[in-house]
């Protein structure tokens, strides 16, 4: 970012430092905060991203899209739901942040117990905009530990030719880590993000 000419401004890896540090700056420069996936128009933008699913892919049994904060998966939701009532579509996530698969089981939007996860893009925990689309519409959210994580990220770059981030790579690890449900089937996988640590993960 340094070398774009842009100075970073660091804080806590966690929703709520985030979300303090960008008070603060609001504040003290009087820019306008939009939020990075808890806004209507932003997931409305990310349900484009359905919309080119349903033109690209038009004989399809499954959908996989990873979750963070939920912008995303709302918006496919929303956007692909609506072109093909009945098509299942997932959210994945990391194992180790894990909250969406609890809000879902607790009916209720729960909080990342950790910040650890190589996917570093899915640490965040859902909105109350993106919360109750994901419980209203999603198929459910599947689970990927870390090596699943690396290995899928691993096999894009070898085998698929694509630079995606861990975070990115996510629905790939759940889906090689819930085979058996998809055996046969067409699958879509949401590819989102391309900031790689390589050391992290080669």
């Amino acid at each position: 970012m340094r070398a774009l000419g842009v100075e970073p401004i660091l804080c806590e890896p966690t929703a709520e430092a985030r979300q303090a540090k960008a008070d603060e700056v609001v504040a003290s420069t009087g820019a306008t905060f939009i939020h990075p996936y808890n806004d209507p128009r932003i997931i409305a933008g990310q349900g484009t991203v359905g919309l080119e699913i349903d033109e690209q892919a038009p004989e399809l049994d499954a959908v996989i899209v990873p979750v963070g904060g939920g912008g995303l998966l709302s918006g496919c939701l929303l956007a692909l739901g609506a072109r093909r009532p009945g098509l299942p579509i997932y959210g994945a996530e990391p194992a180790w942040a894990d909250d969406a698969y609890r809000s879902l089981r607790e009916g209720s939007i729960q909080t990342p117990t950790r910040y650890d996860t190589v996917a570093d893009g899915l640490r965040t925990p859902l909105g109350d905009l993106t919360f109750p689309i994901i419980q209203r519409l999603a198929e459910g959210i599947l689970l990927a530990d870390e090596e699943a994580i690396g290995i899928a990220t691993r096999t894009m770059l070898e085998r698929g030719r694509l630079l995606a981030e861990p975070s990115g790579a996510v629905p790939l690890a759940c889906l090689m880590a819930h085979r058996e449900r998809f055996q046969g089937q067409r699958v879509a996988l949401v590819v989102s993000g391309g900031n790689v640590d390589v050391s992290a993960v080669l």
